[in-house]
């Protein structure tokens, strides 16, 4: 049966290593550090270099002052911090005896409640590792290794809590000096973000029972440190009519600070029920490049430079850029930088000129409310689509002042390209989990060919990969199913769809191939 065949694919695993109280996983390997197993301790007390210190009353002033305006922004929330740390100017290197050897560096900021890290230069050899933890070894981000490469060589941490962070790198003997890493910036945090969201915020958690209609579009919500971690704000990764699983980020053209490539992205940062907790585990990585910055219409496009690995369940939202108004919606948003929560309109968006553009005013939320940190979030109509970002407002718990969101109408002769690359006059597309079992190791396009291209009444696949093909599924655009089939080497018969482009996914043992194909008349 073909549903023997999927749901097998469906529930492969990834297994992950549990060895601390938290674990954050920033497109990395769940490993412990190595220095942990090897008695690096015997080398004597670690010595922790200071970054000076901050002005956290004049941060916190200068922050009132910026909320007396439109939440139109980001959220500041912590300090950079210029340094310049390298193996060669800073720590200490630990030899072991069979010549693979250890960088140690201690970092101290005095009074952060955090402390992340930006990477001018980040590029290390395959079988090295970077690892961060704090002292009592009870958070660790890591192990990054050469998977976190990039061309710009910018990477942006995750955050260590405490103010005092070690950072490790553990390189092979037959990789020596190869490595290459700078520590441009360490982010300071100062703002009691937990207390925020605890004390001063009325919304909902995506956790609980009552919204669990939402869970797909909350999947999709996406919390962004922008300026090297430092500024928070809200944005959506989205689906697009090619179905390929390309990570389209879209947010508010008014958050965007700092270099792109030290962005970062945090996925499944939630409640796993109705309380404020966040879960256990999320899941983060680092880096974009700006597809659409559009200050007219206050959208903008990103595209992260890594896909979010399959285990982190990320959905890829629909979206409505028709520009109908919703008559029902919804604003899931990271208020201050914390979990995820959703805030329902008290009545429909009322459609107002804005910027000589049409925009969404909800003028008020019953519940819930909108704080800082949600500019970018998305307003999600009746139909659970994305139809619009938040670009400004000034909604608080118990006072209902107005928001505004600017419909993804607005920038689609920008965004068309992007997100219906094929030009199929798509304006609404509906959601979807694009990955199912081991996608992550991404299977290049070449090992999957599909002939003939456009196709009439047969479609031909070669599989050139070494895993054999299980079945085989057809979606059209809005993401239906609407062939299945097991794959046996023959022609697939697509005489019966009607003419139009399809994704078609090939189901093979430990992965999954997509490509898209034109059927015609």
């Amino acid at each position: 049966m073909v549903e023997r065949f999927f749901m097998r694919v469906l529930f492969i695993g990834c297994v992950h290593l549990a060895f601390v109280g938290v674990l954050l996983s920033q497109v990395s390997l769940d490993t412990a550090p190595v220095s942990w197993s090897v008695n690096a301790g015997n080398e004597g007390p670690l010595v922790f270099l200071s970054t000076g210190n901050v002005d956290t009353d004049g941060l916190l002033l200068e922050d009132a002052e910026e909320e007396l305006t439109a939440r139109s922004g980001s959220m500041r929330f912590a300090v950079r911090k210029a340094v310049d740390y390298t193996p060669d100017n800073s720590g200490r290197w630990i030899n072991l005896p069979n010549g693979d050897r250890i960088w140690l560096l201690g970092i101290q900021s005095e009074g952060a409640r955090s402390l992340g890290l930006t990477f001018g230069r980040f590029s290390i050899p395959k079988g090295a590792a970077v690892y961060l933890y704090d002292e009592d070894r009870t958070t660790v981000i890591g192990a990054l290794t050469s998977v976190n490469n990039h061309p710009s060589k910018v990477l942006t941490t995750d955050k260590i809590p405490g103010d005092r962070l070690i950072v490790e790198y553990y390189e092979p003997f037959s990789v020596r000096h190869q490595g290459d890493l700078r520590i441009r910036t360490v982010a300071h945090t100062y703002r009691d973000l937990e207390a925020a969201v605890i004390d001063d915020f009325c919304g909902i958690p995506t956790g609980c029972p009552e919204v669990s209609a939402y869970r797909q579009s909350s999947a999709a919500v996406v919390l962004l440190a922008l300026e090297d971690g430092t500024r928070y704000a809200t944005g959506t990764i989205v689906n697009n009519s090619n179905f390929d699983g390309k990570p389209y980020i879209v947010t508010s053209s008014n958050v965007l600070q700092g270099d792109p490539n030290a962005w970062h992205f945090t996925f499944r940062r939630s409640s796993l029920n109705c309380e404020f907790e966040t879960s256990r585990k999320f899941y983060s990585t680092s880096g974009a490049a700006v597809r659409v910055n559009d200050p007219v219409s206050g959208l903008a496009l990103l595209e992260l430079h890594t896909r979010p690995l399959s285990s982190w369940r990320v959905y890829y939202a629909g979206w409505d850029a028709s520009g109908a108004t919703p008559q029902h919606a919804a604003v899931i948003h990271h208020p201050y930088g914390g979990i995820k929560q959703i805030a329902f309109a008290a009545q429909a968006p009322t459609p107002i000129e804005w910027n000589a553009h049409m925009a969404f005013r909800v003028d008020g939320y019953a519940p819930g409310s909108t704080a800082e940190a949600s500019a970018g979030a998305p307003l999600i109509n009746g139909q659970f689509q994305l139809t619009g970002v938040m670009v400004s407002g000034f909604s608080e718990c118990g006072n209902p002042y107005a928001d505004f969101f600017a419909p993804l109408k607005n920038a689609w002769s920008l965004f068309q390209p992007f997100l219906d690359p094929f030009n199929q006059t798509v304006t609404v597309l509906t959601g979807t989990y694009l990955n199912f079992g081991h996608l992550d190791a991404n299977p290049t396009a070449d090992e999957l060919v599909l002939f003939p291209v456009p196709a009439r009444n047969t479609l031909n696949l070669v599989n050139n990969g070494e895993e054999a093909i299980v079945g085989v599924l057809i979606y059209d655009l809005s993401g239906r199913i609407v062939s299945t089939s097991r794959f046996d080497g023959s022609q697939l018969s697509i005489s019966e769809l009607p003419v139009g482009q399809y994704v078609i996914e090939a189901i093979r043992e430990r992965s999954v191939i997509r490509k898209t194909f034109m059927k015609w008349d």
